[in-house]
């Protein structure tokens, strides 16, 4: 996510850093990276939120079955689910 991003703005800095050697016929080319870097980083955020929302709706559904069945007690700890007491 993070990384695409970081490339765009990495390829870019390099070409404002060896500018004179890549002219005016670079900056397009520049320009295109830190795009395509963007785009992909704003992609890759999106499907993180689609994945968080898909796991918050699987543990409620989750929770929900298990109280329906009389486990409604159970408290998710760092160590794993115990018995609530």
């Amino acid at each position: 996510m993070r990384g695409n991003f970081l490339v765009g703005v990495a390829v870019g800095a390099a070409a404002v850093w060896f500018g004179t050697g890549f002219g005016r016929s670079g900056r397009p080319l520049a320009k295109s990276a830190i795009r395509a870097g963007i785009l992909a980083y704003l992609e890759a955020r999106g499907a993180v939120a689609r994945f968080g929302e898909e796991v918050e709706d699987l543990i409620a559904e989750t929770m929900n079955e298990m109280a329906e069945v009389g486990e409604g007690d159970v408290v998710i700890r760092a160590g794993g689910p115990s018995n609530g007491g």
